[in-house]
């Protein structure tokens, strides 16, 4: 239910849609109690109740529950005000600062640790909090926590995802004053794998700034390894670090285009409401559809971008609530909707010319 980001060093991250559960195993385990939060209530059920209220605010988003626990080393002892101090920090870092959430200490384990179970949405204005690199970023917050509440610092795990220079690389930078290969290809990366859409936009990226890229392929043309070069130096994606392996890349070009579909269907979803906004409720679902589609090609949408828009209709969400998908109607509701206002504004357009 929860998509792992779990960090090596001392916090853990995952993102979720399921409140309840999630509350319920860290509020009823053996030994827990709750030490911090702004939730108006104390028990899972209600939370869980509070959070969806939230959500109700920004429907696009389904992860919206965030979980982190933080954990000190075993021989560092914290009391609950401290630990209250650093979730609240923590969560300051993070982009928190109008969300709910609730901070549990966990007692059952060998070691210090609370649980903080936050609220992507705002409840005052329906903003989000960015779910990107928040593996990286929380390990970021952590350095910050360790400086400031003076805790035992660890390595972060960054430093085995991203290898650092050899001995013989540091000796040749040294005696050339010239930026070695594999720092040049990691930087590149790190600013670039964000972005990406596809192995091909990958390779193209990094080829402008320098870069030739290999994928090592299967028989059956699927793609089982990756390699860079600069310069004539060639690494593969393992001994840059775990994160520039192919399989890291594969599962950040799926975080990426699971991003896309999302800022895609928040836009089609708003060009839809804003059309809908200019007919009267009195109108019914369907002549309202066509208007809105009439609207779009007038505008010189295209077939495609209309049929689009056209999946955020009441109707097609009908569709989708159904206990069995009901693509084939939808589909075929978009097809009939899309001709009757092409034929529509067909005839509008010849009434015109006649005119």
């Amino acid at each position: 239910m929860y998509r792992n980001g779990e960090s090596r060093v001392i916090g853990k991250v995952t993102h979720g849609r399921d409140a309840y559960s999630l509350l319920r195993y860290v509020a009823d385990k053996e030994g827990a109690y709750q030490v911090g939060g702004n939730v108006a209530f104390n028990d899972p059920v209600n939370i869980a109740r509070e959070f969806r209220r939230g959500q109700a605010l920004h429907r696009t988003i389904n992860r919206y529950v965030w979980h982190t626990s933080l954990s000190t080393a075993k021989d560092e002892n914290l009391d609950n005000e401290t630990w209250k101090k650093i979730a609240q920090d923590y969560l300051r870092e993070m982009g928190f600062d109008k969300h709910q959430y609730v901070v549990y200490r966990h007692t059952d384990a060998d070691h210090n640790h609370i649980h903080i179970v936050a609220n992507r949405i705002s409840i005052v204005d329906g903003s989000a909090v960015d779910d990107a690199w928040s593996k990286y970023r929380t390990e970021a917050a952590i350095r910050k926590l360790e400086s400031a509440y003076n805790l035992q610092v660890v390595e972060p795990s960054r430093g085995k995802e991203r290898k650092s220079p050899t001995t013989g690389e540091q000796r040749m930078q040294a005696r050339t004053q010239t930026p070695l290969p594999r720092v040049v290809i990691q930087d590149a990366l790190d600013k670039i794998l964000p972005t990406i859409t596809s192995p091909e936009d990958l390779k193209n990226k990094l080829k402008t700034e320098g870069i030739e890229t290999r994928f090592r392929k299967r028989k059956d043309k699927t793609i089982s390894g990756i390699s860079f070069s600069y310069n004539g130096i060639a690494f593969g994606g393992g001994k840059l670090g775990k994160r520039y392996s192919w399989t890291r890349i594969q599962q950040q070009l799926r975080e990426n285009q699971a991003s896309l579909v999302t800022q895609e269907r928040s836009q089609l979803e708003k060009v839809y409401q804003t059309l809908a906004s200019k007919f009267s409720e009195k109108v019914d679902p369907q002549t309202r559809d066509i208007l809105i589609a009439c609207r779009l090609l007038k505008n010189g949408y295209s077939n495609k971008s209309v049929k689009r828009v056209l999946t955020q209709s009441p109707v097609i969400g009908r569709y989708k609530q159904s206990e069995n998908y009901q693509r084939n109607k939808a589909l075929r509701y978009i097809d009939t909707i899309y001709r009757k206002a092409q034929s529509a504004v067909a005839r509008s357009h010849a009434k015109e010319v006649l005119q």
